[in-house]
């Protein structure tokens, strides 16, 4: 009995792979503009990058909605819908600067959404472990963003507001299967027109055009180390 649950295990893993290779997408993710703002700058961050080629790799590019419960539903539509093989996810952080997320939080803060709705229940997923780690390469969008001269920094706090909840549903439970062996992670970007000061001192303004260099630097570094794409 043992041997055929080891026989079963070893297909679904097959399974598994041949799907991962026949896929060809990579999945991003930006907010919609929250509270009384009309700019989010995650989104200003990605929206130009839906179709943009990386070696054989294609970028699908979605907003997910300020809404409690509904965003996490609709990253899950998404990940069915395209069986990613690789998955980053950007959030808005105003007052920072790149913010590489390393950590999820399994808790919802008391924050209304964009239908000024609480959250219903305290804890993202109520059997949940506390917290989760990134699949992503860290040291290489560090690379990624000091080759750019863009001011970042770690961060193992991605708050308790729809940010979290995204990073932490992708981490435990990002959809499918699949989806729980892909790379994949989240990201805060400044809130649009920031000014942050780089390494060297220099003020960085977070306009439309560096927004999007930060994430397309961030996920062009990540695809070539994941998949050599060049």
């Amino acid at each position: 009995m043992k041997l055929q649950y080891r026989i079963i295990y070893m297909l679904s893993l097959l399974l598994i792979s041949i799907n991962l290779f026949a896929s060809n997408i990579i999945l991003v993710t930006g907010f919609e503009p929250f509270g009384s703002r009309n700019i989010n700058g995650s989104w200003e961050a990605v929206k130009n990058l839906n179709g943009k080629q990386i070696g054989n790799k294609e970028i699908v590019v979605a907003m997910l909605p300020v809404l409690w419960d509904v965003a996490a539903t609709k990253l899950h539509d998404l990940v069915k819908t395209h069986q990613p093989v690789m998955i980053i996810s950007f959030g808005e952080a105003a007052g920072f600067p790149v913010r590489l997320e390393t950590t999820a939080q399994n808790v919802r803060g008391k924050y209304r959404d964009n239908d000024s709705k609480l959250p219903s229940t305290r804890f993202i997923y109520r059997d949940g472990p506390d917290a989760v780690s990134t699949a992503l390469p860290i040291s290489i969008m560090q690379s990624a963003l000091n080759n750019q001269n863009l001011p970042f920094m770690l961060s193992n706090d991605a708050g308790t507001y729809l940010c979290n909840e995204i990073f932490y549903t992708l981490m435990h439970d990002p959809g499918t299967e699949e989806a729980k062996i892909i790379p994949r992670g989240f990201v805060h970007v400044p809130s649009y027109m920031s000014r942050i000061k780089n390494k060297n001192g220099e003020i960085v303004v977070f306009d439309q055009v560096m927004l999007q260099l930060a994430a397309e630097s961030i996920i062009t570094a990540v695809a070539r180390y994941q998949f050599g794409e060049m």
